[in-house]
C-alpha cells in the first residue's frame, strides 16, 4: 500500500462553524495590524517561521514587504477592506527603490521573476497611477526576461508569464507580447528532459537539478502559463500541451482509496499535501487544465478528497506552507465543478485558519503577514 502523505503534518479541523461575519472581521483585523506594523522604511516584522534571523522581512513578494503589500491592494480592490491608494503608493515607491539591483547577478533570476525582484511592483504602480514611468518598468522588465532562466516559477520565466497576464491595459499588453511570445517558445523548446516515460523539465534550483512537480519549484508551475493561454497556442502547441500534461499528471501521481497525491518530485516517496509540493499546488495549478478529460477530471477530484481527509497542516494558516493554501485548493474544485461540498471544505479551513492565525499571533506577539 503506498504511502500518500506524512500525517504528522497535519492536525484535525476545528469545530467551529462557518461565519462570514468572523471572517471579515479577521480581514479587518489583519489589515489594521499590519498597518500598524509597517516600518518607515516600508518593511514589516519578520516572522520566526519565514526568516528567524532578521528582524525585518525584507522586500521581496515572497516573504517580504512586495507581496505584503500586493495582497493589501488585492484586498481592496475586492472591496474586502479599504486601503488609501496615496499610502500604498508611497510604500511600495521605498520599497521599489530598496529593491534596485538587490536580485541582479543572482545564481537564479537576474532581477526579473515573480518572487524575487520589481516586476510586481512596478505593476501595481502602473495600476495605481497610470504613470508612463512605471510603464516603461515594466516592458523594460519584460525585454529583460527573455534572458530570465527558463526554470521554475519562482526564479524564473514561467512566474514572468504568469504574471504579465495579469496586467489589463490593452496598449501595454500590445507593447509586451512579443516577449512573450518569446518566452512561451523558450518554454516549448526546453520542454524536453526524458524520465520514466514522460517529458518534462529539468528543473534547476540553487545549482541543483531535479525533476520537480509542484508549481513554486516545477511542472505544474512550468505548464501554467501555458495552460492559461491556451486558447492562444498553435494546434500543435495546444496537443503537446494536453498530451504531456495528462500524462505526467497520471503516471507521477500515487493513488489509493479514491485518494491522489503527488511527490514533490518524479520517483520520490509522497510526504508534503500544500501549496509548494503535493495534492494541493497541483490542484490549484491544474485546474487550468481544460475540463471534460475524465481520467484528469476524476484524478483532480481524488486529489481533493486525500486535502480533505488530511486535513489542516501544522504549519499555520498561510498559503505556501499552510492552511489557507490547501483551502484555496477547495476554492478551485468548486469553480471548476461546481459541487458545494468543496465550498463548504473550503469553508472549513477557513475557520480553522482563523484559529490558527490567532493562536499564533498570541503565542509571537505579533502577525504573521507573508505568504
Amino acid at each position: 500500500m503506498p504511502v500518500l502523505y506524512n500525517p504528522a503534518r497535519h492536525e484535525p479541523p476545528v469545530e467551529t462553524p462557518w461565519s462570514e461575519t468572523v471572517v471579515r472581521e479577521t480581514i479587518d483585523r489583519i489589515v489594521t495590524n499590519a498597518r500598524s506594523a509597517i516600518s518607515p522604511s516600508g518593511q514589516f516584522p519578520a516572522h520566526p517561521r519565514d526568516n528567524s534571523d532578521a528582524e525585518w522581512s525584507g522586500t521581496s513578494h515572497y516573504f517580504g514587504s512586495a507581496g505584503i503589500l500586493w495582497a493589501l491592494g488585492y484586498l481592496d480592490r475586492e472591496r474586502a477592506t479599504a486601503i488609501n491608494n496615496q499610502w500604498l503608493i508611497d510604500h511600495l515607491t521605498n520599497i521599489a527603490e530598496q529593491m534596485q539591483g538587490e536580485y541582479e547577478g543572482t545564481p537564479m533570476g537576474e532581477g526579473v521573476s515573480m518572487m524575487f525582484g520589481d516586476l510586481p511592483i512596478c505593476m501595481q504602480l502602473f495600476d495605481l497611477t497610470n504613470d508612463v514611468f512605471w510603464r516603461d518598468q515594466i516592458v523594460e522588465r519584460m525585454a529583460k526576461s527573455i534572458q530570465a532562466p527558463v526554470q521554475e516559477m519562482m526564479w524564473g520565466m514561467p512566474g514572468v508569464l504568469i504574471l504579465s497576464r495579469l496586467i489589463n491595459d490593452a496598449e501595454l499588453r500590445n507593447t509586451i507580447k512579443s516577449y512573450e511570445d518569446q518566452n512561451i517558445k523558450r518554454l516549448f523548446d526546453a520542454w524536453s528532459h526524458e524520465q520514466d516515460g514522460i517529458t518534462i523539465w529539468l528543473e534547476e534550483l540553487y545549482g541543483h537539478k531535479a525533476p520537480y512537480l509542484g508549481p513554486v519549484h516545477g511542472f505544474t508551475g512550468q505548464v501554467l502559463p501555458l495552460l492559461q493561454r491556451f486558447a492562444e497556442l498553435s494546434e500543435q502547441q495546444r496537443k503537446m500541451t494536453l498530451e504531456r500534461t495528462r500524462a505526467v499528471l497520471l503516471q507521477t501521481a500515487l493513488q489509493e482509496d479514491g485518494q491522489a497525491n503527488w511527490p514533490a518530485a518524479v520517483s520520490q516517496p509522497c510526504e508534503m499535501v500544500q501549496y509548494c509540493h503535493g495534492a494541493a499546488g497541483v490542484v490549484i495549478s491544474m485546474c487550468e487544465y481544460p475540463a471534460g478529460d475524465t481520467d484528469v477530471d476524476e484524478l483532480l477530484l481524488r486529489a481533493g478528497e486525500l486535502i480533505w481527509q488530511a486535513g489542516p497542516l501544522t504549519k499555520g494558516s498561510n498559503l505556501c506552507h499552510g492552511t489557507g493554501g490547501n483551502g484555496y485548493a477547495f476554492l478551485k474544485l468548486f469553480a471548476r465543478i461546481g459541487e458545494e461540498r468543496w465550498l463548504e471544505h473550503a469553508r472549513g479551513f477557513a475557520m480553522h485558519g482563523i484559529a490558527q492565525y490567532g493562536a499564533e499571533a498570541e503565542k509571537v506577539g505579533f502577525d504573521r503577514f507573508s505568504l
